[in-house]
């Protein structure tokens, strides 16, 4: 398929999982007249010759990985595209995602023209995240559902649509207009590379959990603010992974299996170590441990007759907060119930 000219690519991450590329591709027709990379974290022989074959087909450059880390594959990717096509923005996706909302493309392209990939770190958007929102969406067209992670704040860690998420239905939300966040829906995202080299320190312990996290820190702590394009939607169906004898969540996997995925699993321990909390969204009352963790916030999901949304969460207990005038400490006063913390003007 003959590429149109887009100011931006597409960047995807494989490994061992070349039924989840042909998956992805079926499901983003519209994308193959892009650029798209598919960066390989190590496949095994096979496996790599099964996603080279299908790059191939269908137009999609393949290299091989430098490292496992996320952070150094976003590097790897933007040298590569600005080298050989020019192109300085990357839209970031899983293999199981795909858009739902009609233009994505020429809009984002259109965000880009306008310099919200210089002026903003992560640039998300509305995210169906699971059955019931994909459905939902179907429903309800202008509706917010999953639009980022929010560790600092009141709530479950998350903008969404849960009776659990401190926004209680968006209400309080203006429509359609885009709002800064903590840390985008990392699922789908735009960045930009001037902004991403002028104030991303590489960390190569996030091989994959929280890494997308870290660069959403590292803005903020430099006072840039990452965003959301409320009526841009994507779909996150995790449910595709079962095709292909994968886990639907992928922290269900045990200790020895998710290294074998992901190279690592002591994300938790890295970014305490690194942030100085503890990014955990069970509430506090529970205790702090892992089996209460688990439990206790399901406990927390299905009790309706009482608001626990303003309950602590474990995360904002560890946090050293200090009553300064910055992000991070503005994002830790802002109670989403009211409103996202700032909008922005587009």
């Amino acid at each position: 398929m003959k590429k149109r000219k887009s100011s931006f690519a597409y960047l995807l991450c494989t490994k061992n999982n070349s039924g989840m590329l042909k998956k992805w591709i079926l499901n983003n027709e519209d994308a193959l007249s892009l650029n798209i990379l598919n960066i390989d974290l190590g496949s095994s022989d096979e496996s790599f010759k099964k996603s080279k074959d299908l790059c191939i087909e269908f137009g999609i450059d393949i290299i091989k990985a430098r490292s496992n880390s996320v952070q150094d594959n976003i590097f790897q990717a933007f040298n590569y595209l600005s080298k050989h096509y020019d192109i300085k923005n990357i839209l970031y996706s899983h293999h199981d995602t795909y858009p739902l909302s009609s233009n994505n493309y020429k809009r984002i392209d259109k965000l880009v023209a306008d310099g919200l990939t210089k002026d903003f770190g992560i640039i998300g958007f509305n995210i169906c995240h699971g059955k019931k929102e994909i459905e939902s969406y179907q429903l309800n067209k202008n509706r917010y559902f999953t639009t980022c992670r929010s560790p600092l704040e009141l709530g479950n860690g998350y903008y969404d649509s849960r009776k659990t998420s401190r926004v209680r239905g968006y209400k309080n939300f203006k429509s359609k207009k885009p709002f800064i966040v903590e840390s985008v829906m990392w699922t789908t995202c735009l960045i930009g590379k001037e902004i991403f080299e002028k104030y991303i320190e590489l960390d190569n312990n996030f091989n994959f959990f929280h890494a997308w996290d870290d660069i959403a820190f590292q803005y903020l702590t430099n006072e840039i603010p990452n965003i959301v394009i409320p009526d841009i939607y994507f779909a996150h169906d995790q449910r595709m992974k079962a095709e292909y004898e994968e886990k639907i969540n992928s922290t269900s996997y045990s200790n020895s299996k998710m290294q074998e995925k992901y190279g690592r699993n002591d994300h938790l321990k890295v970014w305490e170590e690194k942030w100085g909390f503890k990014y955990r969204f069970d509430k506090s009352l529970f205790g702090q441990n892992s089996l209460n963790e688990k439990y206790g916030a399901r406990l927390v999901e299905r009790i309706n007759f009482i608001n626990l949304t303003s309950l602590e969460t474990v995360a904002r207990e560890t946090y050293q907060f200090i009553s300064e005038d910055n992000l991070l400490s503005n994002f830790y006063r802002n109670d989403p119930y009211l409103g996202p913390l700032d909008y922005i003007d587009y």
